[in-house]
């Protein structure tokens, strides 16, 4: 067999190997960002870099420092393989821990809380389960304090966290269902202006959407299913 045999058949292997990660990659960020959550953290650009990242390191690398000694380009393949896995392992770490975990309602606007930035283990357990048992990410609310209480501003103040990613303030939207509609009712900033009622005459809402980095979009809010249908990309004020 030629050496540039042997190259180009070290090149097919790792565009192969490649491949085969591709299709892993795809099926796990689509159970980690569902729907339109992988548009709004452009995981379709960020997953085609990281499959460059991979072929570049595999193939491309594989190739070009093909040697016909096979001890010595053995060891070459072992040193390869540990820097590609490695990459991958801090690849996929980083991608999980920044998955959208849930949303929260908080005063006017809706606040996509990613893994990373709160801990479960604080969390109601009604909460955790649904979580866990959502197929997306759930529509949860921040506890409403009363209007007199400062104490949650004051804590913010002194460098706590926004309610929205205090898990211990978390409820079901529920919960808040009268004040929810009477604030966002009358906000429909798609020009709906319905008034006091239930949810269901509510239809769909278009609530300012908060996501990584003080992003915003305009989420449309099933108000039947209490769910977000879908995203538009416009600014929400």
């Amino acid at each position: 067999m030629s050496p540039r045999l042997n190259r180009h058949t070290v090149f097919l292997g790792g565009a192969i190997e490649t491949a085969i990660w591709a299709v892993v990659l795809v099926w796990l960020l689509d159970a980690w960002y569902p729907k339109y959550y992988a548009d709004l953290f452009s995981i379709g650009v960020k997953c085609a870099g990281f499959l460059g990242v991979l072929f570049v390191l595999g193939a491309v690398l594989g190739a070009l420092f093909y040697k016909p000694d096979e001890k010595a380009y053995a060891n070459d393949l072992s040193v390869m393989f540990v820097v590609r896995l490695a990459v991958l392992a801090f690849g996929l770490h980083l991608t999980y821990s920044q998955r959208p975990l849930l949303v929260v309602f908080s005063v006017d606007r809706f606040v996509v809380v990613q893994a990373h930035q709160i801990s479960l283990n604080q969390a109601p357990p009604a909460i955790v389960k649904m979580i866990v048992n959502a197929e997306e990410p759930p529509v949860i609310a921040a506890r409403k304090l009363p209007n007199d209480d400062i104490s949650a501003i004051l804590s913010v103040m002194g460098g706590a966290p926004d309610i929205e990613y205090q898990p211990g303030q978390y409820e079901k939207l529920g919960f808040q269902q009268e004040s929810f509609y009477e604030r966002m009712c009358s906000k429909d900033i798609l020009g709906s202006r319905n008034g006091p009622g239930n949810l269901e005459r509510c239809g769909s809402l278009a609530v300012p959407l908060v996501y990584k980095d003080d992003n915003h979009a305009t989420a449309i809010f099933d108000t039947n299913e209490l769910r977000i249908a879908r995203i538009d990309y416009k600014d929400p004020w």
